[in-house]
């Protein structure tokens, strides 16, 4: 149950005198900053009246504050770029007009955040190639007049996410309580201080293993180790980083989550392969993640590292089993494992990929 605290006794709130909270001296009163539109005279003088100030149709800020982040999620960068920061020392937006276009049709329609997504994902500012000429390098370096798309390493969450859905592994469902996919079995252990409570990992069992990410359980102190681009929850973060660590590369080439859905994927990539040929399937698998059909040279180094892969194997076949039991399904004991090790690995180079890791 949510907790709902009570206005109908407020507290009376004091300036302190030199900030010490020992030393009140002039009450205060609810109010707002007188920077912005008062509030009316007709609205309750508590958080409901608040609430309702901020989306008064002539407020200034909130209609501009959730396009600026939904821009910033699409483009990696605001059209304030100071997202967290719309006061006085904040980056003045060069695109003033688009933002306060942006914010009046958030407003008219229904302050529906869907709207606005399939707004900015079908315009031509965000469809366009995020390629630089020399010339926009010179004129624009920061791209802050839009003249090209933008390119940008998708965060841990999507990457993830987009892994499972390759794979087909993805659970759709939506709502319920937080799940606990593959961490590390002591990813905890810093917080156990002492034995009052305990704090080893309770791992989901079953489909909760491969759910989206956006039902991930989270700890304010300890962020997944599989979100490796998290901000610090300690405090309020507008802004996320994007990285490319080699935290990165070893979490997206070693992780379980990432190896079972190769895996996964690879079973039917060599279904496909037992009723045709190796191309069909690698063409499959490469259209899978990367949403076109590989190039010549391209098909040509898969089938490669596949050859190879199949030697390694062929001459170390314990590893093709370690490799092929990462993860909680269970593996076909009927089909030849060298072989699914093989595309094993090669479907999981295929989501390593910079193409399949960028938006560009």
């Amino acid at each position: 149950r949510v907790m709902i605290m009570s206005d109908a006794q407020p507290r009376t709130t004091h300036l302190l005198h030199r900030g010490a909270y020992l030393s009140p001296t002039t009450p205060v009163t609810f109010d707002t900053p007188g920077c912005l539109p008062p509030l009316p005279g007709d609205f309750p003088r508590n958080r409901l009246g608040f609430a309702k100030w901020l989306f008064l149709p002539d407020h200034p800020l909130t209609a501009r504050v959730q396009v600026n982040r939904l821009w910033q999620h699409f483009f990696g960068q605001g059209l304030v770029r100071t997202a967290e920061d719309f006061g006085v020392q904040s980056e003045y937006p060069v695109q003033r007009e688009l933002l306060d276009w942006l914010a009046c049709e958030f407003q008219s329609q229904g302050w529906s955040t869907k709207a606005m997504v399939r707004l900015i994902v079908t315009s031509q500012a965000y469809r366009q190639s995020s390629r630089i000429t020399p010339q926009q390098l010179e004129i624009d370096p920061l791209n802050v007049y839009w003249a090209r798309g933008p390119r940008l390493r998708m965060p841990a969450f999507v990457l993830r996410d987009w892994a499972l859905a390759a794979s087909g592994m993805l659970q759709y469902d939506i709502g319920g309580k937080p799940v606990y996919p593959y961490q590390p079995g002591a990813v905890w252990e810093s917080l156990a201080i002492t034995k009052e409570r305990d704090f080893t990992y309770p791992a989901s069992q079953g489909p909760e293993l491969y759910r989206r990410s956006l039902y991930t359980f989270w700890r304010r102190t300890v962020a997944p180790a599989n979100m490796f681009d998290a901000s610090n929850r300690q405090a309020c973060r507008v802004r996320s980083s994007i990285t490319s660590t080699p935290l990165h590369a070893l979490t997206m080439l070693n992780d379980p989550t990432w190896v079972e859905a190769a895996r996964r994927m690879a079973s039917d990539v060599q279904e496909m392969n037992a009723a045709g040929t190796t191309t069909a399937g690698l063409q499959w698998a490469f259209q899978r993640v990367l949403c076109r059909q590989p190039q010549a040279d391209e098909l040509e180094i898969l089938l490669q590292s596949l050859a190879k892969q199949r030697q390694h194997f062929r001459d170390s076949p314990e590893k093709a089993r370690a490799l092929v039991t990462v993860g909680a399904s269970p593996v076909d004991e009927n089909r030849d494992l060298v072989e699914l090790a093989a595309l094993t690995n090669v479907c999981l180079a295929i989501l390593n990929l910079d193409e399949a890791m960028t938006r560009e």
